[in-house]
Formats: structure tokens, C-alpha cells, sequence
């Protein structure tokens, strides 16, 4: 329906256009680009075309997404540490051992020597008492050596043990824990958020609604009084006019089926 409507306009503008070109007073004049006396004339239609075109452009669009980053700062930290300090205390102790002194003891000894001793052969007598007794006959002796023994108490020397003991300081040594801090730096990192921001490259289309001029000429032949002298145009001129202008066109009927 639209492009009837255009049709239809430029139909008329046609029309419009060849009557300003017929010049005042027409008659039987000549015609442009006729022979003489012919009534014929080349006449320039223009007609549009619509076209959509599309177009398109890159655009770019700021695109921003959260990601997370580890940022660090130095941190001042007191660490702390056990260490054992050796401690020692003087102490005084009794210290014993074993000894030995040399003591003087009585002790009883069998001591035995030889003794020579004369024995002689004994016979029975009868004594002044009138008991019968043995008595030793000096005529029968002998030297007889005999062992005598008797116990004697004699002293010596011994070593005797005893617990000999003495004061003495000693050093009472233990480990002592004390605690040692330093002062160090250490990264404290931590993850934090921020903005990833790139260009995206997008393509941006539309459709373009443009009309393009098309220019076409056609030879118009008409009656010699197509104007009348009054100045009015007859209506011969008109209908030549709309037929021309039909023709370089195209069929109006074709455009509003």
C-alpha cells in the first residue's frame, strides 16, 4: 500500500513537471527535441526506489566482571621461642668413702716348743703310805724330746675400714626455659576483590529506509494546441502528460496489486 502511495506521487510530480515545461502561450509550436512542426518532446521522469539496507557498526562496550587478587601488606609479628638457660647453684654436701687405720688387737696363739724330757721305765711300789704307785726306775731312763703347747695372747697390727666423711661444695646445675621474642615482618596477604574491566567488541546493526532517485526520459508527443493561449492547457496536454509519466514509471496497476 505504501508503494502505491509513492507511485501515485511521483506520478502527479511527473504530470506537475511536463505542464511547467510546455512554454507560455503553446500552440503548434516546436517541440524539444522533435522534428519541426512534429508536437514531440523528450521528457525526464524521476521515480524512487526504497531499499533497507543494514547496517552495521562495532561498537565497544566496558565489560566488568569480580575477581579476587591476593594483595599483601607487611605486617610487623613478635614471635616468641623457648630457650633453656643452664642455672647452677652452689651447694655443700657430705661426701663419705671408705678408709682404713691401723689398729693394735690381742690375740690368743698356740705356742708350742720342744722340750727334751727324761723318761724312764716305771714299777709298781708299795709307798710309805702302803699304797702301791708307780715309780720311775733311774736304772731304765731315756731322753725322750716332747712337743709342749700352751696359749699366749699376742697383739698385731691390722687395717681396720671405717666411713671417713668430709663437707664438700658442689654445683647444683638445671635447665632453666625462658622465653625469647623477636620482632619480624611477615607478608599478611589476604584475597581481595576488584573490578576485571575489558572492551568487548560488539556489533551494532539497524535497518537503513532510504529512497534512491532514478531518472528516465521518454519521448512525449501531443497535439500542436496543447496550450491554450489563455494560458490554460488543454486537456489533451494533460492526459499526454499522465501517460508519459505513467509510462516511465511503470504499469500503476502492477503497484497496487
Amino acid at each position: 500500500m505504501r508503494t502505491f502511495l509513492f507511485e501515485c506521487t511521483a506520478v502527479i510530480l511527473g504530470v506537475a513537471t511536463i505542464v511547467h515545461a510546455y512554454p507560455q502561450g503553446y500552440g503548434g509550436g516546436r517541440g524539444s527535441g522533435g522534428s519541426k512542426g512534429s508536437n514531440c518532446r523528450l521528457q525526464s521522469f524521476t521515480t524512487y526506489e526504497e531499499v533497507y539496507d543494514d547496517v552495521c557498526e562495532t561498537k565497544y562496550e566496558r565489560v566488568c566482571k569480580q575477581s579476587y587478587k591476593e594483595v599483601c601488606v607487611p605486617k610487623r609479628d613478635k614471635v616468641c621461642r623457648t630457650e633453656n638457660s643452664r642455672k647452677c647453684e652452689q651447694k655443700r654436701r657430705q661426701k663419705c668413702s671408705t678408709a682404713y687405720r691401723t689398729e693394735t688387737e690381742s690375740y690368743p696363739e698356740e705356742v708350742c716348743d720342744d722340750y727334751w724330757d727324761q723318761k724312764c721305765e716305771q714299777t709298781w711300789q708299795v709307798n710309805s703310805y702302803g699304797s702301791k704307785v708307780w715309780v720311775d726306775d733311774p736304772s731304765k731312763c731315756q731322753k725322750v724330746k716332747e712337743v709342749r703347747c700352751k696359749t699366749v695372747n699376742k697383739q698385731r697390727q691390722t687395717k681396720v675400714p671405717y666411713q671417713k666423711c668430709a663437707w664438700e661444695t658442689y654445683p647444683e646445675c638445671r635447665n632453666v626455659p625462658n622465653q625469647v621474642c623477636d620482632w619480624v615482618t611477615k607478608q599478611d596477604c589476604k584475597q581481595a576483590p576488584y573490578q576485571d574491566c575489558n572492551n568487548v567488541p560488539k556489533q551494532q546493526c539497524r535497518q537503513e529506509h532510504r529512497r534512491i532517485p532514478k531518472v528516465s526520459q521518454k519521448q512525449v508527443c501531443g497535439n500542436q494546441g496543447g496550450r491554450k493561449r489563455s494560458g490554460g492547457y488543454s486537456a489533451q496536454a494533460v492526459s499526454d502528460a499522465f501517460n508519459g509519466a505513467q509510462g516511465g514509471y511503470g504499469n500503476i496497476g502492477v503497484g497496487m496489486q
